[in-house]
């Protein structure tokens, strides 16, 4: 209540029981770690989920290739059952979802994945080229042969974890692929569940943004306070604060405090 948020968009968080849920225009983020901690006020710059049906990879928007989506098979993160399970079929290949033709970027590229009968999955970026291999059984992350400059996954509660990798050369396409990406046959019943589909411009993954049929862009936080005269000194002080920098990316959307007094006197960190 001592402080306004604007943010003209709804947004994502991680609730007190660690599941995801979406929050209203202008409330500021609670924000708990996945498995129980204490939170943060969740602040993010203006990002875009360019993927869509990041929930539906059933949709004919995902290519596939020698493999089967059962939809709605598991509770996803949220604890809707709206996860669906990627099946390789019995044909000695590599089995994949892709969608091709994106604008060329240096995307991060993230997803929610659970382990089923399978426990290994990988994701490549650039015409599967470069990529990170994902064991959701000991919730570890190794490079592919030629790796993607970074990559990372985070547990989530239920079994769920959230991977991505980034590469910072641009690239027009996502993929995901059933084991390490190579050739074998699967039977047409094992599998592993996928939910939460997201590729950002950016070189870190932020809050989760649902996308249907098309894309969708999270507006940035900003968090305020006027009419302070009286709370803080007039002609000395100090202001403190730990800041994450690793969001910033420019100085026009990087800066993270800024003392106005009018257009000839500020200061901007």
């Amino acid at each position: 209540g001592d402080l306004s948020v604007t943010r003209a968009t709804t947004a994502t968080r991680v609730n007190s029981a660690g599941l995801i849920e979406s929050v209203a225009i202008n409330v500021p983020r609670l924000d708990y770690p996945p498995l129980g901690g204490c939170p943060k006020i969740l602040v993010e710059p203006l990002r875009t989920n360019n993927v869509f049906y990041s929930e539906q990879f059933d949709n004919a928007y995902w290519g596939k290739s020698l493999v089967t989506i059962t939809p709605n098979a598991a509770a996803a993160p949220d604890n809707n059952t709206t996860a669906d399970k990627f099946i390789p079929t019995n044909v000695a290949n590599v089995h994949q979802i892709a969608k091709l033709g994106l604008v060329s970027n240096a995307y991060t590229f993230s997803v929610f994945a659970k382990a089923g009968e399978e426990t290994t999955f990988s994701m490549w970026l650039r015409n599967s080229s470069v990529g990170a291999i994902f064991n959701l059984s000991t919730g570890t992350v190794t490079p592919t042969p030629t790796p993607a400059t970074s990559y990372k996954i985070e547990p989530y509660p239920n079994g769920w974890y959230r991977c991505s990798v980034y590469d910072a050369t641009p690239g027009t396409d996502v993929r995901i692929y059933a084991r390490n990406g190579s050739s074998f046959a699967g039977n047409n019943v094992n599998g592993f569940f996928l939910w939460g589909a997201q590729a950002e411009i950016a070189s870190t993954v932020t809050s989760y943004i649902p996308t249907v049929a098309g894309t969708v862009t999270r507006n940035a936080d900003v968090i305020s306070k006027t009419g302070i005269s009286s709370l803080i000194g007039q002609t000395e002080g100090t202001i403190y604060a730990e800041i994450n920098n690793t969001l910033m990316t420019s100085y026009s959307t990087g800066y993270v405090m800024r003392i106005f007094a009018d257009a000839n006197n500020e200061v901007w960190i």
